[in-house]
């Protein structure tokens, strides 16, 4: 996605 990975949570990459 747009955001970085995991960054904030918003990708489903590596969530907080």
């Amino acid at each position: 996605m747009t955001a970085k990975q995991g960054e904030q949570g918003l990708c489903d990459c590596m969530p907080l």
